[in-house]
């Protein structure tokens, strides 16, 4: 009774995640619209007693005794023969043996409780377990017991039916729990597939698919459990796509580990996570399958637990808005790190990115607390709407959009980019926290990148890159900064400091990448003061003489509307102090800037013009 009781308080709900993405101004977080909240509540779903409950009346139950084809019953509701296990009537079923053959539930509108007490089913043909009609299946795994269900490669189907198609197939609802052991082998299809709901409360499960893994169409639903998957398709799906309400899948703890073909874990609608450990490799088949790690459709919440994630796809993808307020990640990915078409929010957690080709993707990028550490071979964090360009080297970002945004007000973040280190195609606000970028950039792309406004009211921001496109904040910003470059490029590796006239250490850092121009901005800092920048044997002084202090120590260079070298910190673009007007015969693009003559590198998939990347930079270095 204790423990249930605790069970039933551990009751799992979806938060509020909006099943689409609606138009944002910059810096603000989107809330449901009643129509969200009422789907949402829809799909709140909790554990019933029935889904927690391990115990049985042994007095009342029947027992199923399998041995090869042969099948003793004890009791009614159960009819047996040459090895066809067939279930009509409700009540509890103790199942035991090795049978070769079938247990075919065909109970409509009854409850039915299969208590695994060491069983071993083997089919010739189609699945070890058929539930084709009742109420609710309930499938126990009696504690201390080892039990295995394998299906045939071929079955026998109905003229123009494609189903059952799983080891383990059931039409009702499904519960797994108990604290024994279960081994499904799907040589035919998916290994575990309900076409209604599928729980687990409790469990040590195997599961090996030709296909999908686990699979309930309607929801999974997870409380706890110990989960092994070797998958050639995804490892934990749910499908219902036709339904707002349903296809999801929440996952309150556990421990998991995944090897999966396609996505490790895809949730046609939501998918939220809470606690539990993951180790996922996803897109082991190639090709053109999906290789996601954690995969939402319409969103992708993860509140906590331990993730080491190896995706030849986007890490976490979701179509819609994606939430992450805690959790450890390690994450290696072919493609992004963390990807949504809508809203990037993460307001906690520790997330380390070893590899990617962009960090952090979304419409908007919001990050308010968290630790975080990426490696990426474009983009370290970038905000676009998916529209593209048309001009070089980010020239005027054509997919530039009011509902892009980065803002970074609490936390740590440190990027090292092969492309640019923060690239929204809308405005850049950093708000608090810190912020360190350091990695190589070509000439086409810079440590910051933005299309009008990049403002700082607070935290510490220390951003070193190339020289070619380098841009500083603006003057809608309330904390001083400067923007300053050396004549010569420094060799990653070169610690970085900043002191003040005193000779007072301002802060310090150790980019990992070749650098040449340094962005910073702290609390400390102050009008009218000298500050020298040292770098190796190089150093070099700039004195503040406005919010936003853009100078360049090479006298040229490209800069944005945020203002270049020797450009304005109200949007100077051209080197040397020139006023916002292209020489004679340059064409001005919508971002301000100019590609310096004959470079025309390729466009990326958001448009953002990038040199051809060198090999991976090394991790990033340490922090201020």
């Amino acid at each position: 009774m204790k423990r249930l009781c605790a069970a039933a308080l551990a009751l799992l709900w979806l938060p509020a995640l909006l099943l689409g993405c609606g138009n944002k101004t910059a810096g603000e977080t989107s809330v449901p619209t009643e129509t969200d909240a009422t789907a949402l509540t829809a799909m709140t779903e909790t554990f019933s007693a029935t889904d927690l409950e391990v115990g049985y009346d042994e007095s009342s139950a029947v027992t199923v005794t399998c041995s090869g084809s042969q099948v003793s019953v004890d009791g009614s509701g159960v009819t047996a023969e040459n090895g066809q296990v067939s279930i009509t009537g409700g009540g509890s079923f103790v199942l035991s043996g090795a049978l070769n053959g079938q247990v075919c539930v065909d109970a409509k509108d009854e409850e039915i409780h299969l208590i695994l007490k060491g069983i071993d089913i083997t089919s010739s043909d189609g699945p070890a377990v058929y539930v084709k009609k009742a109420s609710k299946v309930i499938v126990t795994l009696e504690a201390d017991t080892v039990n295995s269900l394998t299906d045939s490669q071929t079955y026998t189907l109905a003229p123009g039916e494609d189903e059952p198609n799983a080891c383990l197939y059931s039409k009702s609802d499904l519960t797994i729990n108990g604290q024994g052991s279960l081994s499904v082998t799907g040589n035919y299809n998916h290994g575990i597939y309900c076409k209604d709901a599928l729980s687990i409360t409790d469990g040590n499960l195997t599961v090996t698919s030709v296909n999908d893994g686990l699979k309930g169409k309607d929801s999974v639903q997870i409380l706890t459990c110990s989960l092994a998957i070797q998958a050639g398709g995804d490892g934990i799906q749910s499908n219902n796509g036709e339904d707002a309400a349903l296809g999801y899948v929440s996952i309150a703890g556990g421990s998991y580990t995944i090897d999966a073909g396609g996505d490790g874990i895809q949730a046609e609608t939501a998918l939220q996570i809470k606690g539990g450990s993951f180790q996922i490799q996803s897109g082991t088949a190639g090709g053109e399958e999906s290789g996601k790690g954690l995969k939402g459709g319409a969103a992708l919440n993860v509140s906590g637990g331990s993730f080491r994630l190896n995706c030849t796809d986007d890490a976490l993808h979701t179509n819609g808005d994606l939430s992450i307020t805690g959790g450890e990640f390690t994450i290696a990915s072919s493609d992004d790190g963390v990807h949504a078409d809508g809203a990037v929010t993460i307001a906690g957690g520790s997330i380390h990115i070893t590899e990617s080709y962009e960090g952090i993707e979304g419409l908007s990028v919001t990050v308010t607390g968290g630790e975080i550490v990426l490696t990426a071979s474009d983009d370290g964090v970038n905000a676009a709407d998916g529209s593209g360009g048309d001009f070089p080297m980010g020239f005027g970002h054509m997919g530039a959009s009011s509902d892009c945004f980065i803002r970074i007000s609490g936390g740590s973040l440190e990027i090292n980019a092969v492309g640019d280190g923060v690239d929204s195609n809308g405005a850049l606000y950093v708000d608090g926290g810190t912020l360190l970028v350091g990695g190589f950039t070509g000439s086409g792309d810079s440590v910051l990148d933005y299309e009008n406004t990049a403002e700082i009211t607070g935290g510490t921001v220390i951003a070193a890159g190339s020289a070619g496109m380098a841009a500083g904040f603006t003057d809608g910003s309330t904390q001083y900064s400067f923007l300053v470059s050396f004549q010569t490029a420094m060799p990653g590796g070169t610690e970085l400091i900043v002191t003040d006239s005193s000779g007072a250490e301002i802060c310090r850092y150790t980019p990992q990448g070749n650098y040449q121009s340094i962005v910073v901005s702290t609390p400390q800092l102050k009008n009218g003061e000298t500050y020298t920048v040292t770098a190796g044997q190089e150093s070099l002084q700039v004195t503040l003489t406005q919010i936003a202090t853009n100078s360049g120590g090479m006298g040229g260079g490209f800069g944005n509307k945020g203002g270049g070298f020797g450009g304005r910190g109200d949007g100077g673009r051209f080197p040397g102090g020139m006023e916002d007007t292209p020489p004679d015969g340059a064409n001005q693009p919508g971002g301000g800037r100019m590609p310096p003559d004959g470079m025309t590198p390729p466009t990326d998939e958001n448009g953002d013009q990038n040199m051809t990347p060198p090999e991976a930079p090394a991790e990033p270095g340490k922090n201020v």
